[in-house]
């Protein structure tokens, strides 16, 4: 008698075909739970930016310390001439959150993939939103009023600055 020691060719087959469909079905998890990682971290750091917003306005009674022009800054969310930016450099203080928030913009903007982003406020510096696109193709909106929610597919309307 022959003893049969081992696996047959079809046997090898059957299980590496197993193996390779339980490898795609995990990596289709994977990226999921990937993306759905990146949406969270563009909702906490625009949540960030709400909290130090709010810091900003405390100490100036609007949210740009800025005598100037341009107001109104759509798209330009982390520069000095946005409502975050202490264009006077007249306080520490204001430096260093606007620094907080241009960052937890930026960190936002590259968790969503790049996508679309915008920052707006209205002509008395006393309400802004601030808007990003995150992976799953709508976008999170913050605003002054304390909102923060998924606003869907769409940017919000030029004049409006509650999400």
């Amino acid at each position: 008698m022959k003893s049969n020691k081992g696996f047959t060719l079809i046997e090898l087959l059957v299980v590496i075909a197993i193996i390779g469909i339980l490898a795609s079905v995990i990596l289709a998890s994977l990226g999921s739970a990937r993306n759905k990682g990146r949406d969270a971290a563009v909702k906490s750091n625009l949540a960030t930016v709400r909290v130090q917003a709010q810091l900003y306005y405390d100490i100036y009674g609007k949210y740009r310390n800025s005598t100037g022009t341009g107001i109104f800054s759509t798209n330009t969310c982390t520069t000095g001439t946005t409502m975050f930016g202490d264009n006077n450099g007249s306080s520490v203080e204001g430096q260093n959150i606007a620094s907080v928030i241009n960052r937890a913009i930026l960190a936002a903007h590259e968790a969503g993939g790049s996508g679309g982003m915008e920052c707006k406020q209205d002509a008395t510096n006393e309400k802004y939103v601030v808007q990003v696109k995150m992976n799953s193709g709508n976008y999170w909106c913050i605003d002054s009023a304390g909102s923060a929610k998924d606003i869907g597919t769409s940017l919000l309307g030029a004049l409006v600055y509650n999400c």
